[in-house]
């Protein structure tokens, strides 16, 4: 669903037009962490995968402690996606091991 039909359902047309003026063409990104700049690739790559958690704390450094996601362990916020909407993070499934077994991403 595109951005104004999303703010058409969710809020209607004065909401949707105040969230454009607020937020104009680009949407406002908070600080990111400098580690995690590029994380989004180490997705597809695998270069995450059989990680520990002592390596993966060193590679990404902290996880998101004030958020959880249904099936994964761990998050880390990668910032806005492109409409201003939702928020992107790379989450993490360790395996019975204790060792990362699955990497994605998710949108909430």
């Amino acid at each position: 669903m595109n951005l104004a039909a999303r703010m058409l359902v969710t809020g209607g047309v004065v909401a949707g037009a105040l969230v454009l003026a607020a937020c104009g063409t680009r949407c406002p990104s908070p600080p990111v962490d400098p580690q995690l700049r590029g994380a989004e690739s180490r997705i597809g790559d695998g270069s995450l995968l059989g990680m520990g958690p002592d390596a993966l704390l060193a590679t990404l450094g902290p996880a998101a402690e004030e958020k959880s996601f249904i099936g994964w362990d761990q998050g880390y916020y990668l910032g806005p996606d492109s409409a201003c909407v939702d928020g992107r993070w790379l989450v993490v499934r360790f395996d019975a091991e204790g060792k990362v077994g699955a990497v994605g991403l998710y949108h909430d």
